[in-house]
Parts: structure tokens; C-alpha cells; sequence
């Protein structure tokens, strides 16, 4: 099967990162779309990779293996994921002679090109649902409702994604494909001696991630700060860049922790299965309702960061938002908690602690779970199966 996989914003892929526009830092919606061309690659099927060439990247074409091609188009209106579009692409989903087409989010001019195309050539074009709310604003609304006719079918992670979609796309339309993760990239690496003697005594609790209002990292902090009052030898590691820095640095001068929290900045690809390892509680605290006061109706659509941490063996604890409560279900395969409460997450973090054969079982629990329901291979398995429908 020869398939492409088109998405107009690059993740980094062999140190060529891309500047994004707006100042946006890298997220699942860059990186997931590359994680499953890589795993349609090796599972034998011929990958191109369509993606644009922003501010950062000097290369046109990157072969990542026998079967997977990186192109990086030239874009106009890419300040917006909307807007971006490359007049080179229609001519190259046209000549490519795909079996199948993955366009990623429903609102972008990127997914209305591969429709368009995929008419003219008769193949099969999908689009994924990566957590861009189609009601995001009125011109995203109808630009789905225009892509709609173009596509054979929406690629949803769950019930609580599809309810964005009620009166947009028919449920004949709308499949269900869970999130997968390559679980052979992510796994249990051995910590350098240096950071094993730095954190040494320490509880060392980690979030990697964009640095946004969203992500509730100010609700982390003040769990930090309860546990620090009650006696616990804590440390709080940063990871990720964003707008958000800020704010958290200011939080973190108000707490007075400027000794328990430390900011890593981004962290390359070669490190960062060396700090999932490290860390003795991964944490990713979502909010629907953020410090900055913003609403987000889907705070997250996956939480893939929480699948990367359990396929290192280290515990886990999200918030009870969007899809993460979804696939993670409180005590089987990590803890759950209610978004914004700060103390309850603290109290499941010193469940973990206190309890290390608990927070054992969990992880390991967690980790065959994740194998058997949720490593790429099961997806791509369901995608095979779409074009074979």
C-alpha cells in the first residue's frame, strides 16, 4: 500500500526542527501524525510524509527509512494551521498514486486539497481528529462542513472527541481508532550518574509538555507546595517551552520553591526516555478552565506524554479531562484526579510514594496495556483494515 501522510506544521525529525509560527511549540498534533507514518513504514507500506517548510528547516527531502520519505513543501498563510496551503501539493498528491491519504485535523486547507485529490484519483483519503475543535471558530466550522463531502471518513480517538463533531460529520462517516504510541522509541533507559546523584533523596516528580494555560502546570505547582509543607523532600522537573513560562516562574517566586522547581527547557529526543526514567511520578494536570481564565473544551485529546511515561515503567496521574479518562482508568493503569484540585493530586503523589508496590503494579499494569490496546502496531492494523473496507 502506498499512502501519504500530509500535515502542513513539521515535528522534529533527525534535528531538523522547525520554528512554528505564532510562537507554538511542538505537540502531539506535530508528532503524532510522523509517529504513524513511521509505523505504516515499517510495517512494509511505501510512506510519504507531506509536511511544510518552515523557518528551521533547510532540507527539501529526508529519507528516514527504506519506505518513509519526509517532503517539505514551501507555504503560504503559514501563520495559521487553518490557512497554510503549498501550491506544490496538489501536483504531488496527484502524481503520487496513493492508496491512501491521511489529512490530520478536519478545518485545514491542507485536508481540503488531499479531498479534492483523492476524487480525482480515486483513492481513499481520511482525516484524523487531533484535538482541533472544528467549532473553534466560525470560519474553522465552516471549513469542516466544506471538507466534509470531500472525505471518506473522520478518524476519531473516542466518544468524547465524536461529540465535537454532532452535526457536522454522519456517524456512517466516523470511525473510532484509539491513539497508539510507538511503544519500541519509548522505553526504561538508564540514568546518567550525574543526574542520579543530583536528585539523590529526592521525590522527583516530572511534567513534559507545552508550556500552556491548558495544561494546568500551575495546578502541579501548588501540589509541590503542599507536599513540601508537609515534609517531603521534592522536586518538580519542567519540561517543554511555551507561553506559560512566565506565569509558572512567577507561581514558583510566590511559592517560594524557586529550590524544588527546575525548568529544563525542551528536551531533545535522545534525553527524553532518560528523564521518563528518572522521574519516580509523571504528571500531566490538564484544565478545562485555565489561570489565565480561557475555557478549553478539549483540554486533551489523548495525553500521549502519559503513554511515553508508561512505556518507561514510571507511574502515572492525569486529570479527569477529554479523552484522557477515556483510556486511563484510576488505579488499573495509572491515577486519576479532578482537574484544578491541587489537592487532590497531591494526595494521589504521596499514594505512589508511600505505596511503592502500588505504584509498581500500576506501572506495570500500565505498560502491558499500553502493548496489547495502544502501541502502534494495533493502529496501524485498523488502518489497513479502512482501506480494505
Amino acid at each position: 500500500m502506498k499512502v501519504a501522510v500530509i500535515y502542513p506544521f513539521p515535528p522534529p525529525i533527525q534535528g531538523n526542527i522547525a520554528r512554528l509560527p505564532n510562537g507554538l511549540v511542538t505537540g502531539g498534533g506535530e508528532t503524532y501524525p510522523f509517529s504513524l507514518a513511521n509505523a505504516l513504514s515499517n510495517a512494509g507500506h511505501r510512506v510519504d510524509f507531506v509536511t511544510g517548510k518552515l523557518p528551521g528547516i533547510e532540507i527539501d527531502q529526508l529519507s528516514v527509512n527504506k519506505n518513509l520519505r519526509v517532503y517539505y513543501l514551501k507555504l503560504f498563510g503559514q501563520h495559521s494551521i487553518m490557512k497554510a496551503w503549498s501550491p506544490k501539493l496538489p501536483t504531488m498528491l496527484f502524481t503520487g498514486k496513493y492508496d491512501l491519504i491521511i489529512a490530520n485535523q478536519l478545518p485545514i486547507l491542507f485536508t481540503t486539497t488531499g479531498g479534492l485529490i483523492s476524487k480525482l484519483t480515486k483513492s481513499k483519503i481520511v482525516v484524523l481528529h487531533l484535538g482541533f475543535n472544528p467549532r473553534f471558530n466560525f470560519k474553522s466550522l465552516l471549513l469542516s462542513k466544506l471538507n466534509v463531502p470531500l472525505v471518506d471518513q473522520l478518524v476519531i480517538p473516542s466518544s468524547t472527541a465524536g461529540e465535537f463533531y454532532k452535526g457536522i460529520v454522519s456517524k456512517e462517516k466516523t470511525v473510532t481508532i484509539q491513539y497508539g504510541l510507538d511503544t519500541t522509541s519509548f522505553v526504561e533507559s538508564e540514568i546518567p550518574c550525574d543526574l542520579k546523584d543530583k536528585y539523590k533523596g529526592k521525590l522527583v516528580i516530572g511534567y513534559i509538555g507545552r508550556l500552556l494555560a491548558s495544561k494546568g502546570i500551575d495546578v502541579l505547582v501548588r501540589s509541590v507546595s503542599r507536599l513540601r509543607k508537609e515534609g517531603f523532600k521534592v522536586k518538580l522537573l519542567i519540561g517543554g517551552k511555551g507561553p506559560f513560562l512566565d506565569y509558572l516562574q512567577d507561581l514558583v517566586k510566590k511559592e517560594n520553591l524557586n529550590s524544588e522547581v527546575e525548568f529544563l527547557g525542551f528536551i531533545p529526543e535522545d534525553k527524553i526516555n532518560v528523564y521518563y526514567s528518572l522521574f519516580d511520578v509523571f504528571v500531566l494536570p490538564s484544565v478545562y478552565k485555565d489561570a489565565l481564565g480561557g475555557y478549553n473544551p478539549e483540554a486533551e485529546a489523548f495525553g500521549l506524554v502519559l503513554g511515553e511515561a508508561m512505556a518507561c515503567n514510571t507511574p502515572v496521574i492525569g486529570s479527569s479531562v477529554g479523552g484522557i479518562a477515556s483510556w486511563v482508568t484510576d488505579r488499573e493503569n495509572g491515577l486519576l484526579f479532578e482537574p484544578g484540585n491541587d489537592q487532590e493530586l497531591a494526595e494521589k503523589i504521596k499514594l505512589l510514594v508511600k505505596d511503592k508496590n502500588f505504584a509498581k503494579e500500576i506501572s506495570q499494569r500500565a505498560k502491558k496495556i499500553l502493548e496489547d490496546k495502544y502501541s502502534m502496531k494495533v493502529v496501524v492494523k485498523e488502518f489497513e483494515r479502512l482501506v480494505q473496507e
